[in-house]
Formats: structure tokens, C-alpha cells, sequence
């Protein structure tokens, strides 16, 4: 395990298959503290699970292939530490042929999500418009669920973050999908399924919707240039 002491933002990579799955690993959030230059852990802060993220993956849909069932408790694990899950996802990701590295720590001992997030997207195997990585990352993201490094985020996060939601929902309907604007009332694990309702999350064109909204508007120096679905617009919703 590197010890890296560059003082980035912390990013938890979120934000697939399925689109709360996808935005648990592009989303998350970056979180900054300006006095220490690296974002600190927030002990009530909601873990990445939230309600939304299946420990049953080999049936993560509901029978109707909706969000209806991804809410059901989840089983209780020995406890792990951030860096000993981060760790098992990157060996998961190996196994599914992804060339990542085991995550970094920053100074302060938490997850480097971003380094690890940089390393992810620099592979050439990680493409969320190729069916194997969606795939993949239905069978790895589970292993998150308790993981607890969301970060606390400032209120300038959040708007943003928010803001970045709305647009995720214009860009769907942009692209044909009947996505709502996020209902931001009943917490972070709710926005999802606000946003989707009863839509049928194996269908192809959304499944492809989402990966290229997601990538467009959460996306990085590497997913930079990844196009909008056709007709989409490249500016904010209008609101």
C-alpha cells in the first residue's frame, strides 16, 4: 500500500448497469478542507451503500428489471476498514481483467478516491459503454457497501453536486428518457430512484443514456471528451 502525500481533493468515485450503481462511482462528491488541504472523514456522514446498492448481485433488479427491490436491508459483514475494502474492489476489478492498483492513503489515513478514481479510468479496459465493464462493475461495486469514506461536503458541494444531478436528469430526457429532476427531499439514496421511478433499468438505450450522461457530466481529464447522447445539449438545464 503506497502512502501518497499530495493533497488532493477527496473524490469518492461514483456514481454502470445500473445508474445508482454508475453514480455511487462517478458522483460521490469531492469535499474540501481548506485548513488541512485533505477532506476529513465524517462519522454521520451516509455510507456509500446507502439503500441502493445490492448484495445480492447476481439478481440486483427488481423482477421488472426496476429499482423497486434495491432497497431491502442489507446483511451486516465483519467489519473492514475503508482500506481494506478499497483493496478488495481493486483485486475484484483485477479479476475481471481491469489493470488497477491497489489505493493509495492520503496523509491523514483516508482512501485517496481520486488517485485511485485516476488510476480506474486510465485503463484502457474500463469503458462504460462496453457491456463487460458494466458487467464488471455490477459484480465489484457491492463490495463497497461498507465503506464509509463519503467525506463531509461543504454547502458549495453540495449546490454543486445538485446542480450536476439536475443536469444528469436533463441529459437523460435529452437523450428520449422519461428522467425526472431529482427529488433531493428524502436523502442521497432516494435521488435515484426520484429520478428513474419505474423505468426499466435493463434497457439498452438507457443503460447506454446514463453511461454517456454520467461520463459527460461527471467525468474526468480521461472521459473528458466522451460525446452526449444524440441531442444533447452540452450546457446546464435550464431551470
Amino acid at each position: 500500500m503506497k502512502v501518497t502525500m499530495k493533497k488532493d481533493p477527496f473524490t469518492v468515485i461514483a456514481p454502470t448497469l445500473i445508474f445508482c450503481l454508475l453514480c455511487v462511482l462517478l458522483m460521490g462528491c469531492s469535499s474540501k478542507d481548506t485548513s488541512t488541504g485533505v477532506a476529513q472523514l465524517d462519522q454521520n456522514s451516509q455510507k456509500i451503500t446507502a439503500e441502493n446498492i445490492p448484495t445480492n448481485t447476481a439478481n440486483p433488479l427488481g423482477p421488472d428489471g426496476s429499482l423497486s427491490d434495491l432497497s431491502s436491508p442489507t446483511e451486516n459483514s465483519p467489519e473492514q476498514t475503508d482500506e481494506e475494502i478499497a483493496t478488495s474492489f481493486a483485486e475484484c476489478l483485477r479479476t475481471e481483467g481491469m489493470n488497477v492498483s491497489d489505493p493509495e492513503l492520503n496523509a491523514d489515513g483516508t482512501v485517496n478516491m481520486m488517485a485511485f478514481r485516476q488510476s480506474l479510468t486510465n485503463d484502457p479496459n474500463f469503458n462504460f459503454q462496453n457491456p463487460r465493464t458494466r458487467q464488471s462493475m455490477q459484480k465489484c461495486v457491492p463490495i463497497l457497501q461498507n465503506a464509509s469514506f463519503a467525506g463531509q461536503r461543504s454547502q458549495e458541494d453540495e449546490i454543486e453536486l445538485n446542480d450536476n444531478l439536475l443536469e444528469i436528469a436533463q441529459c437523460l430526457r435529452d437523450a428520449g428518457i422519461d428522467a425526472k429532476d431529482p427529488d433531493f427531499s428524502g436523502g442521497r439514496g432516494q435521488v435515484f430512484q426520484s429520478m428513474l421511478g419505474d423505468l426499466s433499468l435493463d434497457r439498452e438505450s438507457l443503460q447506454e443514456a446514463m453511461a454517456q450522461c454520467s461520463e459527460a457530466i461527471f467525468g474526468n481529464d480521461a472521459s473528458a471528451g466522451a460525446a452526449r447522447p444524440p441531442g444533447v445539449r452540452g450546457g446546464p438545464p435550464g431551470r
